[in-house]
């Protein structure tokens, strides 16, 4: 049996009888890069058109905030481009303006997370990547690309702020100069083009989860997440996850928050090895299925 074959064996009946995604779109890039990874996905098991309908609720040249250097519609438009798109044919929608008010609570419709037998395959409905020029562009040895919450529009939800701003300091300075790499820090309101760039570019990236994390899975590129939250497991598991061990007694339940500790970074060259195992295995599994055709 085909890898094809035995990914669509595993869909769960929702995903093989749809043809039809609706998504709701917030601000964020990894919310529209999501979606846009599962419809990929989805067409190239199926084979046939997938319709990816994604509804914003604002206008078209909505701007989140007045100095950004793109709106959210330009930057998915710009991330869409670069998308690995052979074999497949997905053909997205736009609704401005709309007034889904259940999406506000369901996020989408026509989709179901859950495959029917993980343990058959190594795949997951929103793996894909970007076209060849952008994955195998030249790197540079000593980059290493980072973002964090520290200048964040909006502050974040309390899980995306692993470290405080003084952490992160001492982290940047850490590998600079302790490990001898140069840092580039990239942001909220860093121009797309820029962003693509310096993650296609790197090394390898570190950083909270959320912001720019579905680029650098795209983009294949060995990652190391900080984050206690069982989500990034769903978005980025082949990242290599900084998620302190619990201590004894600990006790989520009574607001008890791992505590992430800056001596992580001590040992930066085995964590990048680490990061660059889990996701070349990621790397080999999508080859084979895409060398079937």
């Amino acid at each position: 049996m085909s890898i094809r074959s035995k990914i669509y064996e595993s869909f769960h009946p929702v995903n093989k009888a749809t043809s039809k995604l609706i998504f709701k779109g917030t601000p964020g890039v990894g919310d529209f890069m999501y979606p846009l990874n599962v419809a990929y996905f989805k067409s190239y098991i199926l084979q046939k058109q997938i319709e990816l309908e994604m509804h914003w609720f604002h206008s078209k040249d909505f701007e989140f905030y007045f100095e950004d250097p793109e709106n959210i519609i330009e930057k998915f438009e710009y991330i869409h481009n670069l998308y690995q798109k052979t074999n497949t044919e997905v053909k997205v929608t736009h609704v401005f303006n709309s007034d889904r008010s259940d999406l506000y609570v369901d996020r989408f419709h026509g989709f179901e997370r859950k495959i029917m037998d993980a343990t058959k395959i190594p795949f997951r409905y929103n793996d894909w990547v970007f076209r060849k020029d952008i994955m195998e562009a030249p790197t540079y040895s000593d980059k290493i690309v980072i973002w964090r919450p520290s200048f964040n529009a909006q502050p974040p939800r309390s899980f995306k702020q692993p470290l405080t701003h003084e952490q992160w300091e001492e982290i940047i300075d850490m590998i600079k100069n302790v490990h001898g790499y140069r840092v580039i820090q990239i942001d909220y309101r860093t121009p797309i083009r820029e962003v693509i760039y310096h993650i296609k570019t790197c090394k390898a990236t570190v950083s909270y989860e959320g912001m720019w994390h579905y680029v650098a899975k795209n983009c294949r590129k060995p990652m190391i997440v900080l984050s206690d939250d069982p989500i990034t497991k769903t978005h980025t598991p082949d990242a290599l996850i900084y998620n302190p061990r619990r201590k004894k007694g600990f006790d989520a339940s009574k607001g008890d928050k791992p505590v992430f500790n800056t001596n992580y970074f001590f040992k930066f060259e085995k964590r990048l090895n680490m990061a660059k195992e889990y996701g070349t295995e990621r790397i080999r599994y999508f080859e084979d299925l895409m060398n079937e055709n």
